[in-house]
């Protein structure tokens, strides 16, 4: 439906526009409006030259206007009324209608083909009431272009509003819309007439919203039963505080894998419910995406609307599976300025598209979109780990954290990425070496026997060693002669007895911590006097040494050993006895079943952490890594020492 609308007034903020923007709010379809006093518009000279030919002979934009009229299903002259008539700038141009009538009268032909027209006429004036003559001028005026006259709104007494402040009155008000309809009754499609009295509302946020769909939920597990829902969710603006809104409930409601979709539409009644099947949607398993309508009636909107979006889980094996809606609403929810600058959008799309959802849904679908991709990083970042072996992979050559990589790790963990270490040491010495990281995660330590909480200094798991093989070990370092420290815990205290330091790779181990780290160490005559919790041996010493006890060790049975090379000495080596049960592997598994991550990205360079690496959904070895180790990669990235895990995350996560 088109609509051409003559404005014959001067004033951009007078009695006139306000009519004419009042009936543009209420019509659908694309409206043309003509100012006469900013238009290229001559005045009829009276040539004659259309007497004869085909077309006028002043070449101006009135040759666009034949053109609009043409084309015009409805033609609205709109003018204040000046000393009883239209204004003169509107009868200069409506002069110009001249051509149509010569052409009828002198040449017997219609420049306007004969479609049906409908034509009104809004008049304003300042007066007591004198419009006759120009509401006389107007009809006559319509008829020149073929128009069939359907009605007027005539607003008097305009001289009392202030012209800054043009306030319509409510009954005129009506007049325009009850003229809107008549207009729109002929010519407008279904399509049209939805769009008229389902226009696009925006309301302040309204505190009640929350309690509309409250009291829908359980009305809906009333028609379709509980045992059919998977969850029911409030979501798009209403479900937002303090945003903005269409003045409608959207409602998902997942139904479970089994429901029969026949009974759930059967079950919700119409009229009450109408009911949208949108072809063309594929979800993860039938039904197709189903939507019902509640709160629309036949001439407009009910206090109460709703949407209800029927659809099944993402994942039907898991009904806390996130759809993409409520991403975005979790997502204004939890970033004010997000919200106010969707806010801001609405606003300024309602100008062009109160009569038209679909394109004003398309207009907010980009930034939707942007919005629900941040969302979707956020929810990954929240849900993934980043675990990181700390000597000679986040650790530099000197075993600290450079400045670079502590401000690399602390801004991910601003940003909600959830960052821990994997490592061989205590939570002694890590603790410290970490004091500057906020990690947000536990620490898996001495190679999986221990997970140690930062937040809550406590440890949130531990592997004991059996007493049996506790003793066997201990036997076997007697009888091969060679010693090394025993971890133990006491009272969630962990305390590392030593008998001797009869090699100096176990001296500079103990004297190095005790001066760096302030680490206690407990002399004992005899480990196998201990009275507590044993869960870790450890050993020093050169290559050959090693592998001696080793071989003694490796057939107790129950036990998990780690023999590798040191990774600042190429002459000592190290050899960690504990708990088959405990390992870097099974401390990620942990952390994934008790700290609900998803996705667990490590990052290694010896061959403890093939555990790690076996564990993770992706890995990534440092370029100084174990060959071993890289070819079990999912990449290789820069060495330790020049920051090769932070320059990783910072491009890849940040």
């Amino acid at each position: 439906m088109k609509t051409l609308i003559f404005n014959g007034s001067p004033r951009n903020n007078g009695g006139t526009a306000a009519l004419i923007k009042e009936l543009t709010s209420n019509i659908t379809g694309e409206v043309n409006v003509i100012n006469s006093y900013k238009s290229n518009i001559s005045p009829c000279v009276d040539c004659r030259y259309c007497w004869t030919n085909d077309k006028c002979s002043l070449d101006d934009d009135m040759q666009k206007i034949y053109r609009h009229i043409d084309e015009a299903d409805n033609i609205i002259i709109a003018s204040p009324v000046y000393f009883s008539e239209l204004t003169g700038s509107l009868l200069s141009l409506m002069s110009r209608l001249q051509f149509l009538w010569a052409a009828r009268r002198f040449r017997n032909t219609e420049m306007l083909s004969m479609k049906k027209r409908n034509g009104a006429l809004i008049l304003v004036d300042g007066g007591e009431g004198c419009a006759e003559n120009a509401m006389s001028m107007g009809k006559c005026l319509l008829r020149k272009m073929n128009s069939d006259f359907i009605g007027s709104v005539y607003f008097s007494g305009t001289e009392n509003v202030p012209k800054s402040d043009m306030i319509v009155p409510e009954h005129i008000s009506a007049e325009i819309k009850e003229l809107s309809i008549n207009l729109s009754a002929r010519f407008e499609t279904d399509k049209e007439r939805r769009s008229r009295i389902y226009p696009v509302l925006l309301c302040e946020y309204n505190p009640t919203w929350p309690q509309w769909f409250a009291e829908e939920k359980i009305n809906l597990e009333h028609l379709i039963g509980k045992d059919n829902i998977a969850r029911i969710s409030h979501y798009g603006s209403t479900s937002v505080p303090g945003l903005i809104a269409k003045p409608t409930i959207d409602i998902l409601l997942e139904i479970k894998g089994n429901a029969d979709i026949d009974r759930v539409i059967a079950a919700l009644p119409s009229p009450e419910y109408i009911c949208l099947s949108e072809a063309g949607l594929t979800m993860p398993t039938p039904p197709p995406h189903l939507m019902f309508l509640k709160g629309y009636l036949s001439d407009g909107y009910a206090e109460k609307v709703f949407h209800i979006h029927v659809v099944y889980p993402r994942d039907p094996r898991n009904y806390d599976a996130t759809h993409d809606e409520l991403l975005f609403r979790d997502y204004l929810t939890a970033h004010p300025e997000a919200a106010a600058e969707y806010a801001e959008l609405k606003r300024g799309l309602l100008k062009n598209y109160k009569h038209d959802r679909d394109g004003y849904t398309e207009a907010k679908s980009e930034f939707i979109r942007a919005v629900t991709e941040k969302a979707r990083k956020e929810t990954d970042r929240a849900k993934a780990l980043y675990i990181s072996d700390l000597d000679g992979t986040l650790l530099n050559r000197n075993a600290k954290l450079s400045e670079y990589t502590v401000n690399i790790l602390n801004a991910l963990i601003a940003k909600g990425v959830h960052f821990s270490v994997a490592t061989a040491r205590t939570a002694a010495t890590s603790v410290l070496m970490l004091e500057h990281v906020a990690i947000n995660a536990p620490l898996i330590l001495m190679n999986g026997v221990l997970i140690y909480d930062m937040t809550e200094k406590r440890y949130v798991k531990k592997e004991l060693l059996e007493k049996e093989k506790t003793h066997r070990i201990i036997s076997t370092m007697k009888k091969t002669e060679l010693t090394g420290l025993m971890y133990a815990l006491s009272d969630d205290e962990l305390i590392t007895y030593y008998e001797r330091l009869d090699n100096e790779a176990l001296k500079n181990f103990v004297y190095e911590r005790m001066r760096k780290y302030n680490k206690q160490f407990s002399q004992i005559d005899n480990f196998a006097d201990a009275e507590t919790e044993i869960i870790y041996f450890c050993f020093l010493d050169n290559d050959d040494n090693i592998h001696r006890l080793y071989k003694e060790i490796k057939d107790i049975g129950g036990l998990r050993i780690e023999r590798y090379q040191d990774i600042y000495s190429d002459d000592l080596w190290y050899m960690e006895v504990f708990n088959e049960t405990a390992s870097k592997y099974n401390a990620v598994q942990f952390l994934r079943q008790n700290y609900g991550f998803d996705k667990v990205i490590g990052f290694g360079d010896n061959l403890n952490d093939i555990p790690l690496f076996d564990a993770c959904d992706e890995c990534y070895a440092v370029a100084n890594a174990k060959p071993e180790l890289k070819e079990r990669a999912t990449a290789v990235i820069g060495v330790n020492d020049e920051d090769g895990v932070a320059k990783w995350l910072e491009e890849n996560v940040l």
